[in-house]
């Protein structure tokens, strides 16, 4: 993550962003056989963008965000399982680009 600091008409303010890597990986540290409760299943590796905005006076913070840039579709992560009479594998993604802003007010 990086972050560049400056002031925008009396405001504090930053933009910045960042790179996030996962590894390729597997369901099971064993190898599967019918019967032995997990199977090898593969993970790919991913890269995910994330980019940011902020800006602050006093009480007040505005902040725009924007995660997954590139809007890369991967596996966040994966289990699978050696049942009968065929094996399963479920998955959940990684969120889709997802952008955003807050408003705030400190009291």
């Amino acid at each position: 993550m990086a972050n560049y600091e400056f002031e925008v008409v009396g405001w504090d303010a930053s933009v910045g962003g960042g790179i996030r890597y996962v590894g390729g990986s597997t369901t099971d540290f064993r190898i599967g056989a019918r019967g032995g409760g997990g199977i090898n299943f593969p993970v790919d590796s991913y890269s995910l963008m994330d980019l940011n905005y902020n800006m602050t006076e006093g009480a007040y913070s505005v902040s725009l965000y924007v995660t997954n840039v590139l809007d890369n579709d991967a596996l966040g992560n994966a289990t699978a399982f050696d049942s009968f009479p065929s094996p399963i594998a479920t998955g959940n993604p990684v969120r889709p680009r997802t952008i955003g802003a807050v408003v705030s007010m400190s009291f």
